[in-house]
C-alpha cells in the first residue's frame, strides 16, 4: 500500500513539473488609452532619461547618446565606451570618449572604422544636481 501512494505522490509531481501554464490578459474599460507598448524607465533621483543608439554606415560604426536631467542639474559629465563581440564571444574594447555639459541636457555622438557585428554602448554618467551627485550606467547591445 506504501509502495503504491509513493508511486502515485511520484508521478503527480512528474506530471506537474512538466505542465505548462498558459496566461492572457486583455484591456479593458478605461484601460484602452494604454494601447502603445508600455517601456520600463528606472526612477533616478536627478536623471530622466538616458537614450543610447548604435548604427553601421560605410564602414563605420555610429553611436550616439544622450543624458537629459531634471531642473536644477548644474553638471553632466559622460564617458561613452564602445565594445565589440570577438570571433570567441568576447567583448573587445574599440574606443571611449568622454563628454560634459553645464546644463540639463548632455548630447554626443561619433564615429568610428568598424565591420559589420555585434557592439555594445555603455554610458558612465554622472549629473550634480542641487549640490547632489548621482552616477549611472547603462549598455546599449546591438548587432549592426
Amino acid at each position: 500500500m506504501k509502495k503504491r501512494i509513493f508511486a502515485v505522490v511520484c508521478v503527480c509531481i512528474m506530471l506537474f513539473s512538466v505542465a505548462q501554464v498558459n496566461a492572457a490578459a486583455s484591456i479593458s474599460g478605461d484601460a484602452e488609452q494604454f494601447r502603445e507598448p508600455i517601456g520600463i524607465s528606472p526612477f533616478w533621483d536627478n536623471i530622466g532619461t538616458i537614450s543610447l543608439n548604435l548604427s553601421r554606415s560605410g564602414g563605420n560604426i555610429n553611436w550616439s547618446g544622450s543624458v537629459v536631467a531634471f531642473s536644477g542639474t548644474t553638471r553632466i559629465t559622460a564617458t561613452y565606451t564602445l565594445e565589440r563581440v570577438d570571433d570567441f564571444g568576447r567583448w573587445v574594447f574599440v574606443g571611449s570618449w568622454n563628454h560634459s555639459s553645464n546644463s540639463a541636457v548632455l548630447t554626443a555622438s561619433g564615429s568610428t572604422p568598424g565591420a559589420a557585428g555585434t557592439y555594445r554602448l555603455t554610458v558612465r554618467t554622472t549629473v550634480t544636481r542641487n549640490g547632489v551627485n548621482e552616477t549611472v550606467t547603462l549598455s546599449h547591445m546591438r548587432a549592426v
